[in-house]
């Protein structure tokens, strides 16, 4: 009774073997058959992302110069601002200091 199952289940696996491989030759035709119009549509795309990479890099390398220039100057600005009181105390003093020194003469 079991030798039965077993070869019935032998004949099932043949034949779904056999399907599996009827399937796949069938596959590698049509995309054999296709692979042409593939490539007449993966060329100009190809074209086209190429250009777009090279756009892309462009304006990459644009964003990356503006953003350090904005970056230095928000380094500048960091750095200037806390020494605000310190520069308006010096002004005023070279400021004072200036006012007190006499006129120089013109040398003759």
């Amino acid at each position: 009774m079991w030798g039965l199952a077993i070869l019935a289940a032998m004949a099932m696996a043949g034949l779904f073997l056999m399907l599996a491989f009827v399937a796949l030759i069938f596959k590698i035709v049509i995309s054999l058959i296709v692979l042409p119009f593939r490539l007449l549509f993966w060329l100009p795309m190809l074209l086209v992302k190429v250009v777009l990479g090279v756009i892309g890099a462009v304006l990459l390398g644009a964003g990356l110069a503006v953003g350090g220039v904005l970056l230095a100057v928000g380094i500048i600005v960091a750095v200037v601002i806390p020494l605000l009181p310190l520069l308006i105390v010096g002004g005023l003093i070279w400021m004072i200091y200036r006012a007190a020194r006499p006129v120089p003469a013109v040398g003759h």
